[in-house]
């Protein structure tokens, strides 16, 4: 008796519980994939990040090296002006711009 009172209940239960049971399922597995998508959005926006941090770190170096060059650059531009006005003066016979 039991078997078929087992049996009338699912039968009761019949597309709608199928249905829900569906239904369930695939909420389920929404919610899974978007768990596994946002895990991944987060890796990638760690990388995203630390690659963004580097690039900035490597421009900042750069950036601070063509400020030494350029330093470097204008101090030996003025100590070239300055021995060729020298020389032109000496030239001249200005022995009073050789000091």
């Amino acid at each position: 008796m039991s078997t078929k009172t087992t049996s009338q209940t699912q039968q009761n239960e019949g597309p709608a519980a199928a249905a829900a049971s569906a239904f369930d399922k695939m909420a389920e597995d929404n919610i899974a994939r978007m768990e596994a998508f946002f895990q991944e959005m987060t890796k990638l926006q760690t990388k995203s990040m630390e690659q963004s941090v580097a690039a900035i770190d490597e421009a900042a170096k750069l950036m601070k090296e063509q400020m030494q060059y350029s330093a470097k650059l204008a101090t030996e531009w003025q100590r070239m002006a300055l021995e060729t006005s020298r020389q032109a003066a000496q030239m001249m016979g200005k022995p009073w711009m050789l000091s």
